[in-house]
């Protein structure tokens, strides 16, 4: 008996290593990742809209939040998913990384045929040395998925976020590749897919879709809300910051159908055989 309940207690210690294919490990890693960079930083932008923090010009700075952004994502993509789960939380983080290298690297070639005004700029690393902060989260967060038996909560809601995060990216990066975007219908066409997306998951793996997609939605606004009053406090006329509070209303609804087109009305239970 002893033998068999401790057999018992490693599969349950094990349970996530088993139950999770790399993809979504990843998926959970990158969800982990984005809603804790995406609350810390919202914390960040209500305290500079309430005076605590003093701002004086220039885009606002908030690097050290990628340390624990990167551990708990690298913390739920190891323990859901071992390394090939990593890769992809590694991945996504490093979009930003790339995109700022990009200005000195580019820098760096104009100068070398002959454009004198660019080579100051080849040496600015000032928006590329920040994401150091990087390195020891993702260590402490494997070591720690690797030492510890501690489960990954909110799984589900994870996975979800994921996709959401995704489509950000893909308006974070876009419009600095496109010559001419559309900012209007690129905005509405990147804060309506991802929530569509991030409800296809939840109505596919959750247990309980409405509820999960309501948590995800919290989450949500708890990192937009606070742009929204940045937006209100210092009047920075950024209505994207207005458009992106139909993100979490879109997720609920577009859960709560897809879950009824997918798995159907509840049905109802089946009257008990035992006469009363």
């Amino acid at each position: 008996m002893q033998v068999e309940g401790t057999r018992d207690s490693r599969a349950v210690r094990r349970v996530d290593v088993l139950g999770s294919d790399a993809w979504f490990a990843a998926l959970a890693g990158i969800g982990a990742f984005w809603l804790v960079q995406g609350i810390l930083v919202g914390i960040a932008v209500a305290l500079v809209s309430l005076g605590v923090f003093h701002h004086e010009s220039g885009p606002l700075r908030f690097e050290p939040t990628l340390f624990p952004a990167a551990l708990a994502g690298a913390f739920a993509a190891w323990r859901l998913g071992g390394w090939r789960g990593l890769l992809g939380v590694i991945a996504f983080a490093s979009v930003p990384f790339l995109r700022f290298l990009s200005y000195p690297v580019g820098a760096a070639i104009d100068c070398s045929h002959g454009n004198t005004d660019a080579c100051r700029a080849a040496t600015d690393f000032d928006f590329v040395l920040p994401q150091a902060w990087l390195l020891p989260g993702f260590a402490i967060g494997v070591l720690t998925a690797a030492l510890t038996h501690a489960r990954v909560p909110l799984r589900d809601e994870l996975e979800a976020s994921a996709p959401i995060a995704l489509v950000h990216w893909v308006g974070y990066v876009l419009p600095m590749m496109l010559s001419d975007p559309v900012p209007s219908a690129f905005d509405v066409t990147t804060i309506v897919v991802g929530p569509l997306a991030g409800a296809y998951v939840l109505a596919r793996r959750a247990s309980n879709p409405m509820r999960s997609a309501l948590v995800v939605a919290g989450l949500l606004l708890l990192a937009v809300v606070p742009w929204v009053v940045f937006t209100l406090r210092f009047n920075t006329q950024d209505a994207r910051q207005w458009l992106s509070l139909a993100g979490p209303v879109v997720l609920v609804i577009a859960t709560f159908v897809l879950s009824r087109v997918i798995r159907g009305r509840p049905r109802d239970p089946l009257p008990s055989p035992v006469p009363r």
